[in-house]
């Protein structure tokens, strides 16, 4: 089949007949794009810390610093499967910084179809006390994208919000179950897309302890979308710490098309 995938793990290369990705070399995660039909503009990020697109599960427990699993170098499990049909990376280990938080990212890729599947997982070993807990993020250099659209579930139409003129520091919320968002340039062409298969927020010992679990955009240098699962710093309350509950589990799936 046209599927492809190069070089060694973490930083493979994937290929096949709509785009060409860029796996971080030192993380494993979503790096770069490369649509075949607009093969002079690839999509990127590389600017804060780790600079990949894929940033999340993550978690922010002052005073340790923020961390994600794109912060790893590299993650201590690394498994690739490469074959005709379906290749597949996939990474776990706890987060820099954060032992209590196990987590992992799969990534599946097909022959023939312009999108691939990621999905992550997060684990509360043992309770932290965090101002943010976040999953679902994507992000790329702001001058790539001049808007954001996404399904609004709750007044039945399609929302479209100009990022382009957007102060820094803006937020943008929608619905935790958006059953899908994009980020689109009207200059180049070129857009980038997340469909939410599923997602859940389970515990065992205790129930998860959430704010207001949403989905919202935030441009500076960059634009991203994310998963607000328990976030005070957008709150009115920057400062205020949220338990996460020993046995606390999140997950979720999503399908990226790049078009």
């Amino acid at each position: 089949t046209d599927l492809k995938m190069l070089g060694e793990a973490p930083g493979l290369t994937v290929d096949n007949n709509f785009y060409t990705i860029g796996l971080h070399p030192e993380s494993g995660h979503l790096d770069q794009i490369i649509l075949k039909s607009k093969p002079n503009t690839p999509l990127f990020h590389r600017m804060e810390t780790n600079g990949a697109i894929h940033w999340n599960p993550g978690s922010w427990a002052p005073p340790r610093p923020w961390t994600h699993t794109a912060d790893w170098k590299p993650p201590k499990n690394i498994n690739t499967i490469s074959g005709p049909i379906i290749s597949i990376a996939e990474m776990w280990d706890n987060l820099r910084e954060l032992p209590e938080i196990d987590a992992s990212v799969r990534y599946e890729f097909y022959p023939d179809l312009p999108y691939f599947i990621s999905s992550t997982t997060m684990r509360i070993n043992k309770r932290i006390d965090a101002i943010a807990l976040r999953n679902g993020e994507i992000v790329f250099k702001r001058e790539q994208m001049t808007h954001v659209a996404w399904y609004d579930v709750l007044r039945d139409s399609i929302l479209i919000y100009n990022v382009k003129d957007m102060p820094d520091l803006t937020d943008i919320h929608m619905e935790a179950d958006a059953p899908w968002i994009t980020f689109y340039s009207e200059e180049t062409g070129i857009g980038f897309s997340g469909i939410q298969l599923n997602y859940s927020n389970a515990g065992l010992e205790s129930r998860p302890r959430l704010l207001n679990p949403f989905m919202y955009v935030t441009g500076g240098p960059w634009i991203y979308w994310s998963r607000a699962l328990s976030t005070s710093f957008l709150s009115s309350n920057m400062q205020q710490v949220i338990p996460v509950l020993e046995g606390n589990f999140f997950a979720e799936k999503w399908a990226y098309l790049t078009y």
